[in-house]
């Protein structure tokens, strides 16, 4: 009897946890006899505390849960602890009261006692959406025991502390009952979550606080209900969901910048940084390989020493060329946890050792046709080994990045392409013609032909005048005896096909001999048409790279609904939708992209499926037109069976880089059959005069195959 009163006394057993907690608390002896209730226990059996400390456990468990409760009795004799589980108490009025229950042994002065917290399972489903919510954090911290919970009297001494809570205050429960808070962590003093505990024993007010605890490099969310003997406190670590939220607010940034063209130095720069933001001892690195895909050629890294970065340029990959240079060769991640031990740096150590390298975890930035483009690195002052917090950021840096430097050289090689084809065209358009001094037909190719419609033999016995707009045969006067002299012309004329219809054409003429000139002539109609496109095309593109239209959103799919930026249903060419839901995603979406689409999203939210996905898909526009959309999404919460429950992601319009890929395609496509095609001799050369290449004809022309031509060069 002693042992029971000092029991009662005692700290570890004090009123915080008995009269404040919402989850009714039990004390009983080994034989189930009780020995204290809270008010919440006594009122799920209908019954005051003194009506109920007259009845023993087993007065309210009903038989049918015998079998049940041995295996309570057996996890009690074996661990110490039972639960949790669920049951049914009797109620006085007879009913069956379902509840969640667990607990565990302690001993005071010899003597077992059983200490148990009884939830009643029925008020938490019924009761609104705001006292859900809170049940529904109290049950998941029995449920899982991954939240942690701690007590303590009005003098901030420890008066209880979870399991759970132990391991995350990396502390034994048992070291911290009876002892102080400011003691104990004295580094706490002044933090938010130190000055939230003062404010609510103060104001005797329910706190609730989210922020970063530095000493332990780890968010909080903490909930904080005081009383009059000390606080009781509910804490979860929610590093990785803030993870999550800063990682769609930085990829959302840098597909901003990528969408408005920057400098691709600029754009990696960002990606760098904000790795290093979301993982403070980081040091990041981009490398980007020469056009051989060999060497280092370029190196965007802003906190790595100069002189390393430095030492790196030009440094060829290979099987054992430190971490990035091997990653590159074997297009697969390379992690060294230890660059002074891992043969991998035997070449590299003294460099990295120089500047205080340790570790080095290299992944190759690799496009959709398999060539590696360079890599991703993340450095550490220590050895250290990746955890799935870095995984995942160096998953995404390596998606961005890879977007950003595809881009960029899609750009280059449009650029490239356009300057080559415009550079042939000024020596030979379509149509191509030898012309008497008279200006009478002598011969053409078929793309000529095809221009006036008009068979070889009918042009054979047409002089000039006769294709030309009755107001332009006055110039054949002056223009092709100045030609003749030695003047090259260039000029446009106006033509008249057979079947009377008329074009305007680019005249190229150059004198062959005394009797002869050549004539090229381009039909102008599809270049102004073009010109007239692409001013379009070039205006579209402005327009959309200055609004950098991104859109943001979250989807539930317990409730079917969608929370998004107001610019994410002009995406999808809609008017903003009352209602945004699958089905709507689905309608909007091009039909052969749909089954793709769907499929897609259904692995990432299904039992246990990846967290993450992105893939691009067509949207089709009210007027019938098809855009393309790159959607990244994340599941950032599951049910208890591991299914999806709210995905969040971020949308961006990418029809102008499918376009200009496709453009891409198509002039190459044009200038191989104008080379290929050309009667007119074509070379193309480097500055330093080497040739490059040579058409068909040139190889006639000079008797000799075109590895012939490039080897002897312009000499």
């Amino acid at each position: 009897m002693n042992t029971q009163n000092e029991l009662l006394k005692s700290e570890a057993y004090n009123r915080l946890l008995f009269n404040s907690s919402p989850i009714g608390l039990a004390l009983c002896k080994m034989d189930g006899s009780l020995i204290d209730v809270n008010p919440a226990y006594a009122n799920l059996l209908g019954r005051t505390i003194e009506e109920t400390l007259k009845l023993s456990y087993w007065d309210i468990t009903p038989k049918k849960y015998e079998d049940q409760e041995k295996q309570q009795i057996k996890s009690l004799d074996e661990t110490g602890r039972y639960g949790p589980y669920e049951k049914e108490y009797i109620h006085k009025d007879g009913h069956l009261v379902p509840v969640r229950l667990q607990g565990s042994i302690f001993e005071q002065e010899g003597e077992r006692f059983i200490w148990s917290s009884v939830e009643d399972i029925t008020e938490r489903k019924s009761a609104d959406e705001k006292e859900k919510e809170y049940l529904r954090r109290i049950t998941n911290i029995f449920e899982r025991i991954s939240d942690g919970f701690v007590a303590f009297d009005s003098q901030m001494n420890y008066t209880y502390v979870s399991a759970r809570g132990g391991e995350m205050l990396e502390r034994p429960p048992q070291d911290l009952i009876g002892k102080n808070y400011w003691k104990e962590y004295p580094e706490a003093k002044g933090t938010p979550f130190a000055n939230a505990y003062l404010r609510a024993l103060e104001t005797q007010t329910t706190i609730i606080i989210e922020d970063y605890y530095a000493p332990f490099n780890r968010w909080f969310e903490n909930r904080i209900y005081p009383s009059k003997d000390g606080l009781a406190i509910f804490f979860s670590d929610v590093t990785e969901r803030k993870l999550s939220e800063h990682l769609l607010v930085w990829e959302k940034q840098v597909l901003e910048r990528i969408s408005t063209r920057v400098a691709l130095d600029e754009e990696l720069n960002s990606i760098v940084l904000g790795i290093e933001s979301l993982s403070k001892e980081t040091i990041a690195s981009i490398l980007l390989l020469d056009i051989d895909s060999k060497h280092v050629h370029h190196s965007v890294a802003p906190h790595l020493p100069g002189a390393y970065n430095q030492a790196l340029k030009g440094a060829p990959i290979g099987p054992r060329a430190g971490s990035c240079g091997t990653a590159a060769y074997r297009k697969e991640p390379v992690i060294v946890t230890d660059i002074e031990t891992d043969p991998l740096w035997d070449d590299y150590r003294e460099l990295a050792r120089a500047h205080g390298l340790r570790s080095c975890w290299s992944t190759p930035i690799i496009n959709q046709e398999g060539n590696v483009l360079g890599t991703f690195a993340m450095y550490y002052r220590e050895p250290r080994s990746p955890v799935e917090k870095d995984f995942r950021l160096i998953e995404r840096a390596t998606h961005l990045a890879g977007i950003a430097i595809e881009r960029k050289r899609s750009e280059e090689a449009l650029i490239s392409s356009e300057v080559r084809i415009r550079n042939i065209f000024e020596q030979a358009n379509d149509g191509i013609y030898i012309i008497s001094a008279e200006n009478r037909y002598l011969d053409a190719n078929a793309r000529g032909l095809e221009l006036l419609g008009y068979t070889l033999d009918e042009l054979l016995q047409m002089s000039v005048a006769d294709v030309l707009a009755t107001y332009e045969v006055e110039r054949l006067k002056v223009e092709p005896p100045r030609m003749m002299s030695g003047i090259p012309h260039l000029a446009e004329w106006d033509h008249v096909r057979k079947d009377g219809s008329t074009f305007p054409g680019e005249v190229s003429a150059r004198r062959l001999d005394d009797h002869s000139y050549l004539a090229i002539v381009r039909d102008l109609t599809e270049r102004r048409r073009i010109e007239a496109a692409m001013r379009a095309s070039e205006e579209r593109l402005r327009l959309s790279t200055e609004l950098a239209n991104v859109a943001v959103w979250e989807y539930n799919f317990i409730t079917n609904s969608m929370s998004r930026s107001k610019n994410h249903d002009q995406l999808y060419g809609l008017e903003w939708q009352a209602k945004w839901d699958l089905n709507t995603f689905t309608n909007a979406t091009h039909p052969d992209d749909r089954q793709f689409s769907n499929d897609m999203i259904q692995k990432s939210v299904a039992a246990n499926g990846p967290d993450e996905y992105q893939f691009d898909f067509r949207v089709v526009y009210p007027d019938q037109t098809i855009h393309w959309l790159n959607v990244v999404g994340e599941v950032v919460e599951r049910d208890s069976e591991g299914k999806g429950t709210i995905v969040r992601g971020c949308l961006i319009d990418i029809t102008e880089r499918k376009r200009a890929e496709e453009e891409l395609r198509e002039s190459e496509e044009r200038y191989r059959l104008i080379q290929e095609n050309s009667m007119d001799a074509i070379l193309l050369t480097a500055p330093d005069g080497s040739i490059l290449s040579s058409n068909p004809a040139a190889c006639e022309m000079f008797q000799r195959p075109e590895e012939e031509i490039c080897r002897i060069g312009r000499n």
